[in-house]
């Protein structure tokens, strides 16, 4: 009887999470309605020529531009948008070419800074081991960067150093964020929770600390992989509401960019890598600054780094992405130092989800550790492999596409 019991309830377990599932594959095969995306500046054929002749005469591969700008600074931001394939497989390749170059540091925002030790020993052991690298990128909030293309950013350092000669100075990856532990944060007492909080937000303040001890201080280099909100050094960025629609009135001011900015004037440059934008106006994302990168890329199609203040692009504004939020308008120049362009952007990829995330880990600790309560219909490690696969740069490509459409 317990076993008809005990059978019984495990079929109609398996029968819930089949419609569940279901009824998610529905959703996302009914079509939501048409987006409709900022409008584009449109370049004439002459401004268009003139700016590609600019990227021909001044600017580099993106490799060798990251390194020329090490020659007059001494941190370089490199800021991405997050979870598009080409920009940590950049990132790879880019590792020898600073080691050849005498930059021996990475920041790296996607690993716990209480995980130094284990990633020290990770990038200079003998043999590379994966599982140990998983476990560190794992411990990166909670669990919730299971991709494949970061993980990878450690085996390229590994390979690095294990070419190296015996007494040569290795290479070494910084984390910069805190570990979050889920249980305190959700269910913790008052101190532990806000000491959470805190680790939850702590980015910013370590990048700057990190790039001054473990940089500045020593008289090394250090290039700083991280989201490029935490990577302005000039710009101001607009504080929103949480959809990012409703300006508060008040500007960021202390994100890890400006922190080393401000201490260090002179010894800092903030590179962003090419992304979209977010529209608060059209709810999505668009091209930035009128497509006029894009536009002009058309007619170039080369992997690029250039320097944005004197240059064609230089001038040229945006009114109504959340940056320009609280000001009216903000030129490319006002917006970050350099620009790199790794491909079009109808050719972005999302980055690919590690089927093997969580193996041996039990998956209700899991969820009880996660930051977050997880949806209800998140029984499976393979659910919530799913549901960190949703990723909007899948739908980036369209926005490239844009510019086929337009006459």
């Amino acid at each position: 009887m317990r076993s008809s019991v005990r059978t019984t309830i495990r079929f109609a377990l398996i029968g819930f999470a089949g419609l569940l599932v279901l009824l998610i594959a529905l959703k996302l095969l009914i079509p939501a309605g048409e987006n409709v995306h900022p409008p584009l500046s449109r370049l004439d054929a002459g401004t268009k020529t003139a700016m590609v002749s600019y990227l021909r005469d001044a600017g580099l591969k993106p490799e060798e531009y990251i390194v020329s700008k090490f020659r007059i600074y001494d941190v370089v931001l490199l800021g991405e948008n997050h979870r598009v394939q080409q920009d940590p497989l950049f990132v790879q390749r880019l590792i020898p070419v600073l080691y050849r170059n005498g930059i021996r540091l990475l920041g790296f925002e996607f690993a716990s800074r209480e995980d130094q030790s284990r990633l020290d020993h990770l990038v200079n052991a003998p043999t590379y081991d994966e599982s140990l690298a998983i476990g560190i990128l794992r411990n990166f909030e909670c669990g919730i960067w299971p991709y494949r293309e970061y993980l990878d950013i450690f085996r390229a350092a590994w390979a690095l150093n294990a070419r190296l000669p015996h007494d040569s100075e290795r290479f070494r990856i910084l984390p910069m964020t805190s570990y979050i532990d889920g249980e305190k944060l959700r269910y913790g007492t008052d101190s532990e929770r806000k000491e959470q909080e805190r680790c939850l937000t702590s980015a910013d303040s370590l990048i700057g600390e990190v790039v001054e001890r473990e940089a500045l201080e020593k008289g090394k280099k250090i290039l700083v992989y991280c989201g490029f909100h935490h990577a302005f050094s000039r710009f101001r960025q607009p504080m929103t509401d949480d959809n990012g629609a409703v300006f508060s009135g008040r500007y960021f001011e202390t994100r890890g960019g400006q922190r080393i900015y401000h201490r260090y004037p002179g010894r800092v440059i903030m590179v962003k890598l090419h992304s979209p934008h977010w529209y608060p106006a059209f709810k999505g994302y668009g091209l930035p600054f009128g497509g006029v990168v894009d536009q002009v890329f058309q007619g170039y199609r080369q992997p690029v780094g250039f320097d944005i203040a004197g240059s064609p692009f230089a001038g040229f504004r945006d009114s109504t992405s959340v940056y320009a939020l609280g000001r009216g308008s903000i030129s490319f120049s006002d917006f970050c130092d350099g620009y790199i362009v790794l491909d079009e952007m109808k050719n972005f990829r999302p980055t690919t989800v590690i089927p093997a995330w969580l193996d041996g880990v039990s998956f209700s600790q899991f969820k009880r550790h996660f930051f977050r309560e997880l949806p209800f219909y998140v029984i499976h490690p393979g659910i919530f492999l799913w549901m960190v696969d949703d990723n909007p740069v899948k739908n980036y490509p369209q926005l490239g596409r844009e510019l086929e459409q337009e006459p």
